[in-house]
């Protein structure tokens, strides 16, 4: 679950992730993902307050590692769903 907070209002996140097969850096991944998703989602407001850039910060240098490529192996379906968020941001940001 992430949860995070805007203005005076917070919104939670129930991830899609289940159990079971889930690699160490998933969570992560999720979330940046996550994070990326709703920038879009907001884009017009981000648009209408001048928003040119995104800064989404991990920690984890195994999820940051695995968000460079798109082949195939452990959270490669998360780093492809990062890799379709961050184009359709970059299609809406000037």
């Amino acid at each position: 679950m992430a949860v995070c907070k805007h203005r005076d209002s917070w919104k939670a996140f129930c991830s899609p992730l289940g159990t079971g097969r889930m690699e160490v850096y998933d969570a992560e991944l999720w979330a940046i993902g996550l994070a990326l998703r709703e920038s879009v989602k907001a884009r017009d407001r981000l648009q209408t307050h001048g928003v040119t850039k995104i800064a989404v910060i991990s920690v984890w240098l195994a999820a940051i590692q695995r968000m460079e490529h798109l082949e195939p192996g452990p959270g490669q379906h998360l780093a492809r769903w990062i890799s379709q968020c961050a184009r359709n941001l970059l299609g809406v940001l000037p």
